[in-house]
Parts: structure tokens; sequence; C-alpha cells
């Protein structure tokens, strides 16, 4: 409430990873800054999961950032296939880190 009347481009909402977990809280926070602040862009910090960004970005936010995508690439993690894929190379994993990051943008890998 204390940004309402000032003059910011946007704002960004933080404190959310260690409460990734309890979507129904991150969400609910989303809304509450929504109701005060409905008009300009919305970053939450550290919000990467594919499965939830869509609830995310319908609940009104602009934007995200996370590691979780490279993370998920560094175990073999591939969120588009849904298993486990055995890296051997970091250029594999690389790849992996920007396919996921595509999946989770819903986006395709722009230099392939």
């Amino acid at each position: 409430k204390q940004y309402k009347n000032m003059a910011f481009d946007g704002v960004a909402l933080g404190g959310m990873v260690p409460r990734a977990r309890n979507r129904e809280f991150v969400l609910e926070c989303v809304k509450n800054v929504r109701e005060v602040l409905p008009d300009i862009p919305l970053h939450v910090f550290g919000m990467g999961n594919p499965d939830f960004l869509q609830e995310l970005y319908v609940a009104g936010v602009s934007s995200t950032d996370s590691s979780s995508y490279v993370k998920a690439a560094a175990e073999g993690q591939s969120w588009q296939l849904g298993k486990n894929i055995p890296c051997l190379l970091y250029t594999d994993r690389l790849k992996l880190a920007i396919n996921n990051l595509a999946f989770a943008k819903q986006m395709a890998v722009p230099f392939y």
C-alpha cells in the first residue's frame, strides 16, 4: 500500500522461494498486490516451476526469474520430456537448461 501513490514503473515480490510449496499462499500474496497495484508490472523473484508459472501469470504476474531450470538440467532433468536424461558433457547440460527454460516460458528455442 505504501507504493500505491509512487511513480514506480513496476514492483517486485520477494521472499516467495521458501514458500513455493505453499502455492495458495504465494497466489494470495500476488492477489493482494494486484488488488492494491492492478496496473503496473509485477515481478516475482525465484519462481520458475513450469507447472506453477501459468497459475502465476493468470493471477497477474508479469515476469519471474529462477535458477530452477539450470538446477534441473544439472541433475539431468528434462521438463519437456518429463524424465531424466543422462548428461555426460557440459554442453549437453547447457542445451538441457536452455530447453528447460524454453519449456517453462512456453517458447521455442530460437537458435537451434
